[in-house]
């Protein structure tokens, strides 16, 4: 056995799509070596942003095998032989005939010698690469070869020796070298092996294993919790964002001024996380003034520099939010409720001040139907529900939709179930525990799910643009949860007579309906009923 590397060299892969990648590119070359008959052991595939590695240690030569392919029956027509045989390029006297639950066919049979595998890796390669698939690719310059970034260097070695690979496509040749870290060291590197190729690129400020690059930056955590005596807030989809963005993660540490940490906890952690991909630090589960994040550098000055860099970015996002929630403030949060004639929900359903009537509406036939007794409560959540859609802040930072909102009920002095209800509006349905905040949730879904029915825009197949599955689905688990019963026909037909939509087809109540009943049937079967106890229970005949 000897060992086989090979690298990709190519211009910066977005995070999102490296795991994914790398376990594709190993699975088509692996299965590439089978098709050859090429023994292989000891795999490994490591991808960073600017590279993907592949090595394994595979046999000298290939293994002869016979490979047959079946035609069709031997007492077909002249026409179907002959179509077979032109297509594979063979006569039939090429070919042998095989009895298969005794029927005769046709079959090709081909024997092919061991080879040797330096001249079987150019195949392997090629067409490895070739079939990579991607979430998004991209052709340059006048090449007509699609690839997730321009593919820049290809290092390709077996036995110690290296491959002349072609790809002709992108007047590109394998190299027996490779180039170290962009700035920390960009000279080329030259090796004989994967053993030495990952000692050099450590070398070279290259750490190409992402797990590897994890540990790193979690050690680099440990440290910085130890010496500042803080928690670091660290959320795992981040983390594996950030170790997909850096070769060498060199982790430090920035100060947040006093005068940001006066606004609501949302409004900080929100751009450190979402837009600038830091992470939020804690003293005694309180949001500490501090953040930490991951460069891809290491500076002479101990990170000075691009520490004052980052929060000078950070300050900026900040003062920004700080302006808004100040402004935001100068008036009731009410106030914004007339600006949402101004936003459309959808050109035939009308504004989302359209909207909120329609819930309005819900809400009040909730509170008839289930005895609710906190009326003007609801209704007061509903009528103030969507009125951050509008504030400065939420038009600038659009994850504090309903965050925001709920902070500012609270700072004007409203109810604390209002202020929950607002909060809770956009949650996952298992995330609510108030009663106020479920009727106006269910009220949401209600209004979703029948407005795009009524203009003809309800899930088909695979394809849920609106998230109806979910809506109907979260109308059920509220009702289980709550143990709510109300007539659900009345409350679909209720929230139909609240659309400006003429002409509604006579049987969009009974889909509506039959749609939510058979959401129903997917949630006991995940639930672990059988499929014949549930069709039992929700047989209608």
């Amino acid at each position: 056995m000897s060992n086989f590397l090979l690298e990709l060299m190519v211009e910066e892969i977005p995070s999102r799509m490296q795991k994914a990648a790398i376990f594709d590119f190993e699975k088509l070359i692996t299965e590439e070596l089978k098709k050859l008959h090429i023994a292989y052991s000891n795999v490994r595939s490591h991808i960073s942003p600017r590279r993907i590695f592949f090595s394994a240690e595979l046999s000298r030569t290939s293994e002869a095998f016979v490979e047959e392919k079946k035609g069709p029956q031997v007492t077909s027509g002249a026409d179907t032989i002959e179509k077979f045989l032109k297509a594979n390029n063979v006569s039939i006297a090429d070919c042998i005939e095989k009895e298969i639950d005794r029927k005769k066919f046709i079959f090709i049979r081909t024997e092919y010698d061991a080879k040797n595998t330096f001249e079987l890796l150019d195949r392997v390669v090629k067409t490895s690469v070739e079939k990579m698939q991607w979430e998004k690719s991209m052709r340059w310059g006048n090449h007509q070869f699609y690839f997730v970034r321009p593919l820049r260097n290809v290092m390709a070695i077996f036995d110690k020796k290296p491959l002349k690979i072609k790809f002709d496509k992108i007047n590109l040749e394998s190299v027996d070298h490779t180039f170290g870290h962009r700035f920390l060291s960009p000279q080329k590197v030259v090796v004989e092996d994967s053993a030495e190729y990952l000692k050099k690129m450590k070398d070279a400020f290259v750490i190409v294993s992402a797990d590897e690059r994890k540990q790193i930056i979690l050690d680099e955590f440990r440290k910085i919790e130890a010496q500042k005596h803080i928690s670091i807030e660290v959320d795992e989809k981040l983390l594996e964002e950030v170790v997909g963005l850096s070769e060498y993660p060199v982790v430090l540490l920035g100060k947040i001024p006093e005068k940001f940490m006066k606004l609501p906890e949302e409004a900080v952690t929100t751009p450190i996380r979402v837009h600038q991909r830091y992470f939020p630090t804690r003293i005694d589960g309180k949001l500490a003034p501090y953040f930490v994040f991951v460069a891809n550098n290491v500076a002479e000055d101990g990170g000075k520099t691009i520490i004052e860099g980052n929060e000078r970015v950070l300050n900026a996002r900040l003062s920004d939010a700080l302006f808004f929630f100040e402004t935001d403030l100068q008036k009731p949060l009410e106030s914004h409720l007339e600006n949402l004639k101004k936003i459309v929900f959808n050109d035939r359903l009308g504004t989302v001040f359209d909207r909120v009537g329609r819930v309005v509406s819900i809400c009040d036939y909730l509170c008839d139907a289930l005895g609710v007794n906190d009326t003007q409560l609801l209704r007061r959540a509903s009528i103030l529900a969507k009125c951050d859609l509008s504030t400065n802040m939420v038009c600038e930072f659009t994850e504090l939709q309903g965050v925001m909102g709920a902070h500012y009920a609270k700072i004007q002095g409203e109810n604390f179930e209002v202020c929950d209800a607002i909060r809770d509006q956009y949650r996952p349905t298992h995330e609510i525990t108030s009663r106020l905040s479920v009727l106006l949730s269910l009220a949401d879904k209600i209004e979703l799910i029948t407005s795009f029915f009524a203009i003809g825009k309800e899930p088909t197949g695979s394809k849920d643009p609106f998230a109806l599955r979910r809506a109907a689905i979260g109308i059920l688990k509220i009702v289980e949860n709550f143990r709510f019963n109300f007539d659900l026909k009345k409350l679909i037909l209720l929230a139909f007579e609240q659309l400006p939509v003429p002409n509604l087809k006579a049987d969009t109540v009974d889909r509506v309906y039959g749609f939510i009943f058979d959401r129903l049937k997917v949630v006991l079967k995940e639930s672990g009923i059988q499929h014949n106890v549930v069709n039992a229970m929700t047989a209608t005949d």
